[in-house]
């Protein structure tokens, strides 16, 4: 998610989309009440995860180290990086200025 523009979107496939659902649905450790939003000012400021197709469990938003989903907010546990590791080199290249230093940023 980014503040100001429009929003990258790329598609994760495969044995690396399987492994990434199922870490988003099995997000662990404590628990704590939704941030009720997006992180303020301007920037990056987090990740929305859809899946495409059956059974559609999502949408997911990871940002600041946690994973938030259905109301409750979990510690990502590497998944925010994880899946920035996927984001294509031309978005790397568009979007780096503003990503987080895991995903290649400024």
């Amino acid at each position: 998610m980014l503040s100001g523009g429009p929003n990258p979107r790329w598609e994760v496939t495969g044995a690396r989309a399987a492994d990434l659902l199922a870490r988003l649905i099995a997000a662990s450790g404590e628990t704590w009440p939704a941030a009720g939003g997006p992180p303020p000012g301007l920037g990056y400021r987090g990740l929305v995860v859809r899946e495409t197709g059956a059974p559609n469990t999502g949408p997911w938003r990871l940002s600041s180290g946690a994973v938030e989903h259905d109301g409750v907010r979990r510690r990502d546990d590497g998944l925010e990086a994880a899946l920035l590791a996927t984001l294509p080199p031309e978005l790397k290249v568009r979007f780096g200025s503003v990503l987080p230093p895991a995903a290649g940023g400024a």
